[in-house]
């Protein structure tokens, strides 16, 4: 919920920073038809994060709250401005972590607040 206020989320990919506000993140979710408490679950894992996430774990709250495909995901981090070839390294580096998540190893991820 916006309580009136229209945050950025700032997600952070390979050296640049892309900043989206939180009205916008709403519509591109709601374009691409995710359901409202879809929606409010990606906020609140964002939330998580005090709203300065790098790709990676963004990527993994679209998975992990979401619900949504590699393809949905990858149509999220286009409409903000990420190419494909940086996209192809976004999910490689979610499956790398969640490799390593699973087999007890921790993941080496920065969060800058």
């Amino acid at each position: 919920m916006d309580n009136g206020k229209d945050k950025n989320a700032k997600i952070k990919a390979a050296q640049e920073t892309f900043v989206i506000t939180r009205t916008d993140l709403r519509r591109l979710f709601t374009a691409l038809g995710i359901p409202e408490t879809r929606i409010a679950a990606i906020f609140a894992g964002m939330e998580k994060t005090h709203r300065h996430t790098n790709a990676i774990t963004f990527a993994t709250i679209l998975d992990r709250e979401g619900n949504l495909e590699r393809d949905q995901i990858s149509n999220v981090l286009r409409r903000i401005g990420i190419d494909d070839v940086v996209i192809r390294k976004i999910l490689n580096g979610m499956d790398v972590q969640k490799i390593l998540t699973e087999s007890g190893k921790l993941f080496d991820a920065t969060v800058l607040f």
